[in-house]
């Protein structure tokens, strides 16, 4: 763990907010595991072969998104595979959209799992009373499911998503969403996150806490750490550090 800024630790965080997706699991393994497992199905239904796949659901994914913008169904694995089978001459083949996405989504979820030191970690913002809020973009139907599959949906005071909102991190809504289900001074929460962008200028900027990046092995540029007090990237050092503190006042 490494402290950036001149941000003092003396006190323990009157609330914590939590990204879910990159922060609490590895995302890569799932998303690619998902992705194969819909790119069999698509070269057994339609001999399309993976590296076509690739390109396909590339432009999928990229046209909703410039359709969209930065609406939470912008992230939705269902518009992607319907613009997939779209792009190829399907047309609305609306049963196949389904079971693609639902495809994705369960080996997805089979090779989730949670980064090490998190339940700990949790466990003692809960000895002492501490909230805990998970802010997370996507919709809310997924992100209950894994939260569900990683055994932690009962370590959340609040879980509030995009999808709830109407707005996506890093706009300011979604975090002061979540000040208001906490009702406690900003610049004592902690945010702890892996985006840059969406989880520590979104929440420096809306809120003046204590932003936590959780570095996953890397070494990002310094110049772009401007929004970022503290990187880690073991749960377990944020954990003894959470024991040392004093609670707040």
């Amino acid at each position: 763990m490494k402290i950036l800024s001149k941000v003092v630790l003396s006190e323990a965080p009157s609330a914590i907010f939590v990204d879910l997706d990159n922060t609490l699991y590895p995302y890569d393994p799932g998303h690619t595991a998902g992705l194969a497992a819909v790119g069999d199905k698509l070269k057994t239904d339609f001999d399309v072969q993976p590296e076509q796949f690739k390109i396909l659901f590339d432009a999928a994914r990229k046209s909703v998104k410039a359709r969209l913008g930065d609406a939470p169904s912008a992230r939705s694995r269902l518009l992607y595979f319907q613009e997939l089978l779209e792009s190829i001459g399907l047309g609305a083949a609306v049963l196949k959209a389904l079971d693609y996405e639902q495809t994705y989504w369960r080996r997805f979820l089979r090779h989730s799992y949670l980064f090490e030191g998190v339940t700990d970690f949790f466990e003692e913002a809960r000895l002492r009373s501490i909230p805990v809020v998970l802010i997370t973009n996507l919709t809310a139907q997924i992100q209950f499911q894994k939260l569900i599959y990683l055994g932690i949906e009962e370590a959340f005071d609040f879980v509030i998503t995009s999808e709830q909102i109407g707005a996506e991190k890093p706009k300011p809504e979604i975090f002061h969403a979540a000040v208001a289900k906490v009702n406690c001074e900003p610049s004592k929460i902690w945010m702890i996150g892996d985006d840059l962008e969406c989880d520590m200028a979104g929440s420096k900027q809306a809120l003046g806490c204590v932003s936590f990046l959780k570095t996953n092995g890397s070494r990002p540029p310094k110049a772009s750490l401007a929004n970022v007090d503290v990187t880690f990237d073991d749960f377990s050092k944020l954990t003894e550090t959470l024991t040392k503190l004093e609670v707040a006042k």
